[in-house]
């Protein structure tokens, strides 16, 4: 039996670095994400505005939140698209 830890230490990854995706990919990834995710608002959105006769309240808020989703990863798309870091981690 050895004395040492079977996990990493702090220190050590410390000195890791992120691995990232070259552009060639980020744009396309971005582009296609992006369309995805406008789709999906569509439909989002359609629950907003088309009355529900069963569970009116309900459709609005499952498709606020959805809606919500949507613009949260449309905002990750732009990044992927136009390169920015995020400063807040």
């Amino acid at each position: 039996m050895t004395d040492e830890p079977d996990f990493m230490d702090i220190s050590e990854t410390e000195d890791v670095r992120e691995i990232e995706l070259p552009r060639w990919v980020q744009v396309p990834a971005g582009i296609v994400l992006s369309l995805f995710t406008l789709l999906c608002a569509f439909g989002s959105a359609y629950l907003l505005f088309v009355p529900n006769k069963k569970a009116p309240i309900l459709a609005f808020v499952v498709g606020f939140t959805l809606l919500l989703g949507c613009a949260w990863v449309l905002e990750k798309c732009f990044r992927l698209i136009t390169a920015r870091k995020s400063k807040a981690g």
